[in-house]
Order: C-alpha cells, then structure tokens, then sequence
C-alpha cells in the first residue's frame, strides 16, 4: 500500500470518526432537552454526564486501535451496513448508561432497559451475520463486538445489582473481561510471555447467554431468588472459565498437557454427550408432574391476572400445553437451543410472578444446563450423530 492510499484511509478513518461524534452530540443534545422535560434541568445534567461519559469511551477507544483498524482486510467496508449495526449497539449501550446509580423508573419506563438490552443483544447476533453474509468482516468489526460484548454486561450487571436483582458479590460478572485484559496488558509491560487462547465451544456460549439472561434480569418483575439461581448456574462456569484462560495465557497450563487434555476429555464426555440425557429425563418426569396439575383454573402462573381476564380457563389451557409441548420437543432432543430459551422465557414469568418452587428451580437449572451443552445422544426422531472423527479434547 503506497503513501496515497494510506492518506486516503486516514481521511476516511476521519470522516467516520466525526460523523459518528456528531451523531453522538446531538444525540446527547436531544435526549437531555427530553430528560430535562419529563423530570427536571438537574437530572438532565446527570444523564448527560453519564450517558456522555459512556459515548467519550467508545470514540476514544475508535482512536486508540486506529492503526489496527487500518491495517485490517475490508478497509473500503469499515464504515459498512454491519459496523453501523455494531456502532448502534454502542449508542444503546450509552443510553443504557444513562439509567445507572438512579431509582428504578416505574411503568411503561420501568421496562425501557430491558428493550435497550435486548435490543443490542439482538444487534450482536445481526452484525455478525450480516459481515460474514456479505464477507465484509473487518478488524474494526471484530474489536467494536468484543468491546461492546463486555461494556454492555458490565453496565447491566451494575444496573441489576443495585435494583437489588444480584447480590454485590456478581460484579465479578462485568469486570472480568476488563481484568483480564488488564492482566494481559500488565504481563506485556514486564515482557512477559502471552500464549493464544485456544478455541472453545462454552467460552463463546456462556459469554452469549449471560447477555440474555441479563436482558430478562431487567424485567421489571424479575426478582430473586429465581435471578440468584439462573446467575449462578452461568456465571460460576464463567468464572472458572476466565481463571482457566488466565492459566493458559499465562502459560501456567498448557493446553497440550496430557493430564489436561484427559481431564478436558472426562468434562467433554459428561457434559457433552451423557449429562443432556439425564437432563431430558429429567424432562420427561417433569411432564408426568406438571400434567397432573397443569389444567388446573390456579396453575397459571399468577392467579390474581385470571380474575382480570374473561377468557381465563382458556389461557390457563393454552399455557399449560405450551410448556408441556415444549419439554416434549426437549425431550425429544429437538431444537434444544430455541426451545430451551422459550421454556425459560415461560418458566421465568411463572417464577417472577409467583414464586421459586422446587419443580420450578429444577426445570430451569436443567433448561439451562441443556441449552449450554446442548441435546447429547440418542435424540428422539433422528439418526444418532456419527462419532466424531478429529479429537474432540482439542475443539
């Protein structure tokens, strides 16, 4: 690449870096005219604070990788369709910042970051797909979605531990990632050796669904002890997760290690292959539970909204057959992934609504276990998958 075109990218690189702080300006200029509106000039010069702050990060952190960005494949695409979607999901995580350190917001309000949630949850799924639908990934893409990814669960880790969703002791959860990269950067400065991460399966799936659960966690009807038992059965694994990547960067572990690889090999034959069908039988004595009770007039979920509704029964039907069905498609070993997340959905409302009871912490400790390790063998309805033919210790 001549001199030229390495201007030309330059001005380029500029141009889309002012017009986004624009957008960002005016995006500040208007939402604090709204705030200062519905509430009053003070609390509008706190939100524009934090949501400002929030907006400064993310174009300070466009400045600080520049010279990585630039020297990227796809560079014509830098300011494409899928770094606009990944750009949107940091104008919602800002927004989102705008509700942190304040009282929850009541009513329609009350549920507006959880649509910011999972609005840029939603975002991360579709910038991915679309660079790699159109083979326009570029290396801002790539920094932006894992920027984002951490920024987002740290500002909502924040938000539910001080709506009282998550015990203190969670922010571990938000700040992970930003630790470890810490220790990384620290390890460089003392010319220290850093290791590559070797690929793994759960390391992007917990990250993954511990943005979804923190979406439901925004409900407003979410509470614990149901938020305590979901974070816990995802976020210990992450934990553990991140101690293991810190070993292995660190060169503490090597992942070639024989002793490793068996014990990796032991925790990929339970989890992967054996523990999803004890899981799905599990399911499949819940069915026999829940359909001895489920048709009841007081089995909805809360009782008090049926008195409301003039066609009760029918929902209380239509209710029941929507969870059984759905942990027979479990069972069955079937579109784990949605199913699962729609039997959660479904198990969440009736636990926020009511209350924790021991069939109900059973079904969602296994949901969520089924859904991160996926169906195992002998599923229902089709051909057992052939054995696999590369070591799969080393996936």
């Amino acid at each position: 690449m001549n001199h030229a075109e390495v201007q030309s990218l330059d001005r380029r690189f500029s141009r889309g870096w002012t017009v986004l702080s624009l957008i960002d300006l005016l995006l500040l200029t208007a939402g604090f005219l709204l705030v200062r509106h519905l509430r009053d000039p003070r609390y509008g010069g706190i939100w524009i604070l934090k949501v400002g702050t929030v907006m400064v990060y993310q174009q300070l952190f466009l400045l600080r990788n520049r010279k990585r960005i630039l020297s990227g494949a796809n560079l014509d695409k830098i300011w494409g369709v899928a770094n606009i979607l990944s750009l949107s999901r940091g104008v919602l995580i800002a927004l989102l910042a705008g509700f942190l350190f304040t009282q929850r917001p009541s009513g329609i309000v009350g549920w507006l970051p959880a649509l910011l949630y999972t609005t840029l949850a939603t975002l991360d799924f579709f910038d991915g797909y679309w660079a790699r639908r159109t083979n326009t990934q570029t290396t801002m893409g790539e920094l932006l979605d894992q920027e984002y990814d951490a920024l987002g669960i740290l500002i909502a880790v924040i938000l539910v531990i001080q709506w009282d969703q998550l015990p203190v002791a969670f922010l571990y959860v938000g700040l992970a990632k930003y630790v470890f990269a810490w220790g990384i950067s620290w390890r460089k400065s003392r010319g220290q050796a850093v290791y590559p991460l070797p690929s793994s399966y759960m390391r992007r799936r917990l990250a993954g669904f511990q943005m979804g659960i923190l979406a439901v966690f925004l409900w407003p009807i979410a509470r614990p002890p149901g938020t305590l038992l979901a974070e816990l059965i995802i976020g210990v694994p992450l934990l553990l997760g991140f101690i293991r990547d810190w070993l292995l960067v660190s060169g503490a572990l090597d992942p070639e290690d024989e002793g490793y690889r068996k014990i990796k090999g032991i925790f990929y034959r339970v989890g992967r292959i054996w523990l999803p069908v004890i899981l799905r039988g599990a399911f499949a004595a819940a069915m026999v539970i829940i359909a001895a009770t489920a048709f009841r007039p007081d089995s909805f979920p809360a009782a008090w909204i049926t008195a409301y509704l003039p066609q009760s029964g029918l929902l209380t039907v239509i209710y029941a057959v929507a969870r059984l069905l759905l942990l027979l498609v479990l069972v069955a070993g079937r579109f784990t992934s949605t199913s699962a997340l729609l039997l959660l959905l479904l198990e969440g409302l009736r636990i926020f609504l009511s209350r924790l009871d021991p069939l109900g912490a059973a079904i969602v400790t296994a949901t969520l276990l089924l859904y991160l390790f996926g169906p195992g063998r002998y599923r229902l309805g089709v051909r057992p998958p052939a054995r696999p033919t590369s070591d799969p210790v080393s996936s």
